[in-house]
C-alpha cells in the first residue's frame, strides 16, 4: 500500500539545497508575488517553508498552468503526487 506524503521532522534537514543566488531568489519571490500567483512571499518566509509547504507552493503554481493539479497534496498519495508533477514537468520540457 502507498503512503501519503509526510513532511520530515522539524529538526531534519532537507535532503539537498539548490545552489541558487540571492538575486535569483529575489526574482523568483518577486514573480510569485505578481499575478497570477499573488503569493505574498518574502525571502525570509520562502526560506522558512517546510518541505511540504514548498511542495504545496509548487502545486499552486502548477494549478495556474493546468487545473488538473488542483488537488490536496496532504490527501494525495505520495507516489501519485510525484508521478503527476514529474509527468507535467516532462510536458513542459523541464530538464
Amino acid at each position: 500500500m502507498y503512503q501519503q506524503y509526510s513532511a520530515p521532522a522539524m529538526d531534519q534537514q532537507p535532503p539537498f539545497k539548490a545552489n541558487i543566488s540571492t538575486e535569483d531568489l529575489r526574482e523568483i519571490v518577486q514573480r510569485l508575488n505578481q499575478k497570477p500567483f499573488e503569493e505574498k512571499l518574502s525571502l525570509i518566509t520562502l526560506d522558512e517553508f517546510t518541505s511540504l509547504e514548498l511542495l504545496e507552493l509548487l502545486n499552486r503554481i502548477l494549478v495556474q498552468l493546468d487545473k488538473q493539479h488542483q488537488v490536496n497534496i496532504k490527501e494525495e498519495l505520495q507516489e501519485k503526487t510525484a508521478n503527476r508533477i514529474s509527468e507535467f514537468l516532462k510536458v513542459l520540457n523541464y530538464p
